[in-house]
């Protein structure tokens, strides 16, 4: 080990010190001696001694030599024996350095001898010699500052922190000879070399652990940015129960700030009043049988064994809310089980809208069970219309069964009117606008509103002066009025009051009611008001959207006003609301004022149409056996000739059989076995210029108007007077004739 130059050991300065002592002693002896004999001043000083002993100078002389002899003996044998001493240590520190340069030489570690004065290294092992790229030659040239990446100041400091506390552990970063850079764990210590005070620096290299958990922080970090931006609500708590995270979700939907619970084991406080436990408490403890006892609805995950859910329900901040618990336990390698994890879904919306999916699924059955009773009430309408229309034309002389007949006749109109409201309810109903009279619309119904209400409500209904002309369907519009009305009836209180009014309104310009802008022009209102509770203005902009409702749960669909304003909208009107939050509410219908004149409505009386059948062949597939006989009979009386079929198979067979006899066929929409649409196409594959008139009173989208088109097809709706359908036939085969001339 090469050695700085140094001073001379304690030992050895104590030995050097005793023996100069020694030296001059014995030099100052003789010379004392010396002039004794030989020159006066000697003797003068002999004589002086000898005086002071009283005459006995020889007395004197010989123990003072005597005294200076002993005196460098002694000094003689301590110089030998410091000298031995100083040997020895001087061997055994030699020993000593040469097992340290050993063991530095021979050591793994990275090994380094600095002096902290200037920060040269002094020593360093093969090891660094590898470690850091340099040959021992020229890392003996260098010093510290030189490899160290820290500042100057920085190494500096560390050398005198090592200094002063004899010991020290640091972390630093150093350069090798290739300019790579690494992480580097040094422990310094104080050593003595030589009588010098140097540094002893192990130096580890830790780049790749450093690495490892900057990876690890990173993870972590990871995971827990990634729970805290989740949108579901989440808690971490770990094997003591203390809350580690509470995410952004769960204090958005609890109210309670992760600052406040993360630390504590107050997971519980913002659910329940006391203390009791969570779901991740009871995953934690494996105490999975305790969960019924606080949760319902308590199962086990499928995909995860260990997760359990449960349900509950809750208020936060005054908002009931419906929670599902999951909860899963985390486990470290080895499978302990470390900590919990707590995830909270609020299913408060999603069962609202299960309970509106499950009451609009109820409500699209009882649809579909209206339109079949549509379907077959229709076929009882016609078949009671026709005899009713064949009472008349039998009859012609007796007034009191003419008026009997009329009798009949109204009560099926009314019935059909019946029908069209079903067909509506349950949203089978196409849009038919014809004219009509917005006022005689309202006092039609007007009695049907009455059995709405309750019976503690009274309903009020103003017609506007003269008539109110509209083109509208007017199945539509008197929904639009029930929907209202029923709206209205659930906002009012007992002793209420619910206003149905009609009226013309002219704007001279655009006009805002409400949320709505209503354009410039005439328009026919109609206007449902109540002295109910009002709307709120945060309610007032949801009003409109397709389930919602303020209503509780199970008492509504908030479908009431989504179906109004799509209905307006077909008639190319709009819908406004004026409100008095806790006092009353009214909505306005505009629909624009029909300013043309009124169609002349002809009532056909007469049974015999202009031009007798003339034996011309027609085909009836109709598989309601009632309304099948009442055609028979009509077209029978009027000189046609009928050939009947049950369904479309039958009715294939039959127009197989009499093609060329068959001029015209009549044929219903809904059959078994096979349905009037198909029936059509086939045939219309073998005649396709045979007129074909089709009848429903409930087509189940089996055909609609663009069918109707594409197949080529007079449509007419049931219930089906006997003179409507005469006068089809009639212009069919009329306009048959005329396009083959």
């Amino acid at each position: 080990m090469t050695q700085p130059e140094t001073e001379l050991q304690p030992g050895k300065k104590h030995v050097l010190w005793y023996a100069g002592a020694a030296v001059i002693w014995t030099i100052l002896a003789v010379v004392i001696l010396l002039w004794g004999g030989f020159d006066k001043h000697s003797v003068i000083v002999v004589t002086t001694l000898e005086n002071a002993a009283g005459g006995k100078a020889s007395g004197i002389v010989v123990p003072f030599v005597a005294v200076v002899m002993f005196t460098w003996l002694l000094v003689a044998c301590v110089i030998l024996l410091g000298w031995h001493r100083v040997t020895t240590v001087s061997r055994m520190l030699h020993e000593s350095e040469e097992r340290h340069r050993q063991q530095l030489q021979k050591s793994l570690a990275v090994m380094l001898i600095v002096n902290p004065a200037n920060g040269a290294v002094v020593e360093a092992n093969p090891s660094a010699c590898r470690f850091y790229g340099y040959s021992h030659e020229v890392f003996l040239q260098t010093s510290i500052f030189e490899f160290n990446c820290a500042g100057a100041e920085v190494v500096r400091k560390s050398m005198d922190e090592v200094r002063e506390a004899g010991a020290l552990q640091f972390q630093s970063c150093h350069r090798g000879a290739d300019g790579s850079v690494k992480d580097v764990e040094v422990f310094g210590s104080l050593t003595t070399i030589g009588g010098v005070k140097l540094l002893h620096l192990i130096v580890f290299d830790i780049t790749s652990r450093l690495n490892a958990e900057r990876q690890l922080r990173d993870k972590m970090d990871f995971a827990e940015n990634l729970l805290q931006n989740a949108t579901t609500p989440t808690f971490v708590i770990d094997a003591d129960h203390v809350v580690l995270i509470w995410n952004r979700a769960l204090e958005e939907l609890t109210g309670v700030k992760a600052e406040d619970i993360v630390g504590t084991k107050e997971q519980w406080r913002p659910f329940y009043p006391s203390v009791r436990p969570c779901l991740a408490d009871i995953v934690l403890e494996g105490k999975y049988e305790e969960a019924p006892d606080f949760y319902s609805g308590v199962i086990r995950s499928r995909l995860i064994p260990e997760a359990i859910h449960g349900e509950g329900d809750y208020t936060f901040s005054g908002r009931n809310c419906h929670l599902v618990f999951s909860a899963t336990p985390i486990r470290d390698r080895d499978g302990r089980v470390i900590a919990a994890l707590e995830m909270l879904e609020d299913a408060t919306e999603r069962m609202s809208l299960e309970a509106q999916l499950y009451h609009a699924q109820k409500m699209e059955s009882v649809g579909a069970l209206a339109g079949g009773v549509v379907h077959d009430f229709n076929n009882v309408l016609t078949v009671i219309s026709g005899y009713a229309d064949l009472l008349k034309m039998t009859i012609p002389q007796d007034e009191e069964s003419q008026t009997i007949a009329r009798e009949i006749s109204a009560s099926v109109e009314r019935a059909s009117d019946m029908t069209r409201s079903l067909l509506a309810f349950s949203g089978k109903h196409d849009v038919q606008l014809h004219f009509d009279d917005l006022n005689q619309i309202l006092a039609v119904i007007g009695k049907s509103l009455g059995r709405l209400i309750r019976e503690d409500i009274e309903l009020t209904i103003s017609l506007g002066e003269g008539r109110i002309p509209v083109i509208v369907d007017r199945v539509q519009i008197e929904q639009v009025l029930i929907n209202l009305v029923v709206n209205a009836r659930d906002a009012v209180k007992s002793n209420g009051i619910i206003t149905v009014s009609t009226n013309v309104v002219q704007l001279e310009k655009a006009h805002v009611e409400g949320n709505t802008v209503i354009p410039s022009g005439q328009y026919a209102c109609l206007t449902v008001g109540d002295n109910g509770s009002g709307i709120s203005a945060e309610n007032m902009e949801h009003i409109f959207k397709p389930f919602f409702t303020t209503k509780k749960m199970g008492t509504g669909t908030g479908l009431g006003l989504s179906i109004v304003q799509g209905i307006v909208s077909k008639h190319n009107g709009y819908v406004s609301v004026t409100t008095t939050p806790g006092n009353s509410t009214d909505f306005h219908v505009y629909l624009p004022l029909y300013s043309g004149e009124a169609p002349q409505v002809q009532h056909v009386e007469a049974m015999v149409p202009s031009r007798p059948g003339g034996g011309f062949g027609i085909l009836v597939v109709e598989d309601d056996i009632a309304t099948m006989r009442l055609h028979r009979e009509v077209l029978s009386r009027c000189g046609y000739t009928v050939f009947m079929a049950a369904d479309g198979v039958e009715g294939i067979e039959m127009f197989a059989a009499h093609r060329d006899e068959i001029r015209l066929a009549l044929v219903d929409v809904i059959m078994p076995r096979m349905n009037g649409r198909d029936l059509v196409e086939q045939i219309r594959r073998q005649r396709p210029l045979l007129p074909i008139i089709m009848t429903s009173g409930y087509t189940d989208d089996i055909i609609g108007h663009a069918g109707i088109k594409a197949l080529d097809v007079v449509f007419l709706q049931k219930p089906l007077r006997p003179t409507d359908m005469l006068s089809a036939i009639e212009s069919c085969l009329l306009e048959r004739e005329e396009a083959s001339v």
